[in-house]
């Protein structure tokens, strides 16, 4: 193997009078030259690398330092070590961010806009027909309930997180209770306050266990998320002493119905009031947010009055509301439950992509 050196470095000795002194000046820096090119520093000096010789002797010498194939022949196109594009590589794979897995795609855009505008219109329509006595909500309830209980099994049959399988246990404990006091409507004309009230508690006790299942699955947890999270019961009872106060029915009963109030509230806030749910998962948030504000507007308008019937079956019920706002009653106990299918149904397909 020949080697060959062609550099364009520039000896300038320095102002010496003596000759003796300026060929030691040039020895000293030809040494230093040859220093930094055994440490592979050619370019300080703008040196190039020529070898000479043939591909078997390239392939067998060990001693063939990397930089020295810097100047290659013209025919042979120039190569990166497998290592480097390794290690490229691997530093791409870690600077690109990993893909977030799309939710709303077109055909479910599709599905969740036909089944929000359809569902609307037929309970507009089922309303109008249920107020001039063509038929009994019961019917109505329990398709819509059958609808929602089918979205939590499948909910807890897809998914693949604890948490998400207890809010949908949960959700199940709700549906049941509601579609419990359909029933006991439909087999009693005029159920006693006792009976509703005890039914309604539990069935809206469900809800925030439900909902504090669903919110830690997979959703980042700040400091504020944590403290609301904890204080959640004592949040419970302090709101319970004014709402039960404020009321004018001091009865079991009564308490039973505060309970079921405070339960809703808490509710919404487990929602509403945590910006990483609104960041994360802002259709959900709004959704399951929105249903524990129309059972609230329901206990406004209907309940208050002492009817205890967040769900009515019947038009004519001994309450002190008019019909305008036993229609409006019926037909936002029907769209609270097409909120939770829709929902359920955003749950559905997130839990499918994941």
């Amino acid at each position: 193997m020949s080697l060959s050196i062609t550099t364009c470095a520039k000896f300038t000795p320095r102002n010496t009078n003596s000759s003796g002194s300026q060929c030691a000046d040039a020895i000293a820096q030809i040494f230093m030259i040859v220093y930094d090119v055994e440490h592979a520093r050619p370019e300080k000096y703008n040196i190039e690398w020529k070898f000479c010789m043939n591909s078997e002797q390239a392939s067998t010498d060990p001693t063939l330092p990397l930089t020295g194939q810097a100047a290659q022949p013209e025919n042979n196109a120039t190569e990166t070590p497998a290592f480097l594009l390794v290690q490229d590589d691997e530093q791409d794979a870690d600077e690109l961010p990993a893909e977030m897995p799309v939710i709303w795609t077109p055909r479910f855009i599709v599905l969740f806009a036909v089944t929000l505008a359809l569902g609307l219109s037929l309970e507009s329509l089922i309303t109008q027909a249920w107020a001039i006595r063509w038929f009994t909500g019961t019917w109505v309830f329990l398709g819509h309930i059958a609808l929602v209980s089918a979205s939590w099994i499948t909910l807890l049959l897809t998914s693949r997180s604890r948490w998400m399988r207890f809010g949908a246990i949960f959700g199940l404990i709700c549906t049941l209770f509601i579609a419990l006091n359909i029933i006991i409507q439909a087999i009693l004309f005029q159920p006693s306050n006792y009976l509703l009230a005890r039914v309604n508690v539990v069935t809206f006790l469900a809800l925030p266990a439900c909902y504090i299942c669903l919110t830690i699955d997979r959703l980042p947890m700040s400091r504020w998320d944590a403290w609301l999270l904890g204080l959640t019961p004592i949040l419970g009872i302090v709101l319970l002493v004014p709402v039960y106060i404020l009321r004018s029915d001091r009865s079991l009963a009564g308490l039973e119905n505060s309970i079921s109030v405070v339960a809703l509230v808490v509710s919404t806030l487990l929602w509403w009031t945590r910006p990483t749910c609104w960041r994360n998962a802002p259709g959900p948030t709004f959704l399951f947010g929105f249903v524990p504000i129309l059972l609230l507007m329901l206990d406004v308008v209907y309940v208050g009055n002492g009817s205890f019937i967040f769900f009515p079956v019947h038009v004519t019920l001994n309450a002190s509301a008019t019909l305008g706002s036993r229609e409006t009653v019926f037909f936002f106990s029907q769209a609270l439950l097409l909120c939770l299918l829709l929902g359920i149904m955003r749950l559905i397909k997130s839990e499918k992509i994941k």
